[in-house]
């Protein structure tokens, strides 16, 4: 990484990040808003915080790390974090997805608005948390699984399945 560019170098589309709720993972203040009316792919070796993605069509994130504030796929979901956490404060989809993370997964809400044949697949290698107390999971297939403990705390949800290697609550 040679001043801020080139091989291993962190994609920081925002400012500082805070550690409060995850609906304000990244600085609102100093925040990219990226939107694409088709497909939007981002890819990094290293972190990639921003403040929000939405794309028409697929949204594809692939890094080490994630955090966002919402990340929004008008079609297929596919969100990759390589090396640590995936953190975003709301997650939404109108097609399929898929969620893997080496390390936790925590989101506020995820909302699947492709109706009943949609399903959503979240894989973490360690715990999974969905919710603030007041979000909301829901529509089409929800499939969570996590190598360790897998917390739901959401005003509603409808989960197909629940897998998890530790406690699931």
């Amino acid at each position: 990484c040679i001043n801020g560019v080139g091989p291993g170098c962190d994609l920081m589309l925002g400012g500082t990040l805070l550690s409060a709720h995850l609906h304000s993972v990244v600085d609102d203040l100093e925040v990219s808003n990226l939107t694409s009316g088709r497909d939007m792919m981002l890819r990094a070796s290293e972190a990639i915080n921003l403040g929000s993605a939405k794309a028409g069509r697929d949204l594809i994130i692939d890094s080490d790390t994630l955090q966002a504030n919402s990340l929004s796929a008008g079609r297929a979901l596919t969100l990759q974090s390589e090396g640590g956490d995936l953190l975003a404060g709301s997650v939404s989809a109108a097609g399929a997805g898929t969620i893997d993370s080496a390390g936790s997964v925590q989101f506020d809400s995820l909302s699947l608005t492709g109706g009943a044949p949609q399903t959503l697949n979240v894989h973490a290698a360690g715990d999974i948390s969905l919710g603030d107390g007041s979000g909301a999971a829901s529509g089409g297939a929800i499939v969570l699984s996590a190598g360790g403990n897998v917390t739901v705390d959401l005003a509603s949800a409808s989960l197909t399945t629940v897998a998890a290697g530790g406690t699931a609550n």
